[in-house]
């Protein structure tokens, strides 16, 4: 399993540079795809969810585990992967993935 690491908060819209001189609010955002799928389970609902990748977090302030979605911005030849998702009402948390040491 893929750790996360918290990086800042922002509200919807704020300018946040995810990398330098990159607003990342001016750029797709695209799911990222579970490889591989999971099995189907015959709900619709379900299956349609269950086929990106799902960050599990850890809320920087209250130390709750959350689950945000995956997402990828295609960036000068190379591809930046990151979760993100509201905390509450237009507050985002931005987590990038842990490098292993």
């Amino acid at each position: 399993m893929r750790r996360w690491k918290f990086v800042t908060s922002f509200t919807d819209g704020e300018h946040f540079e995810f990398a330098p001189g990159h607003n990342i609010w001016d750029y797709k955002w695209t799911p990222v795809l579970r490889d591989p799928p999971p099995a189907p389970t015959g709900d619709e609902w379900k299956d349609c969810i269950a086929k990106y990748e799902i960050a599990t977090v850890t809320d920087p302030l209250y130390g709750s585990a959350r689950q945000f979605r995956v997402y990828e911005i295609a960036l000068d030849g190379r591809t930046i992967r990151f979760a993100a998702s509201e905390f509450s009402n237009n507050v985002w948390g931005y987590y990038i993935p842990e490098t292993d040491t």
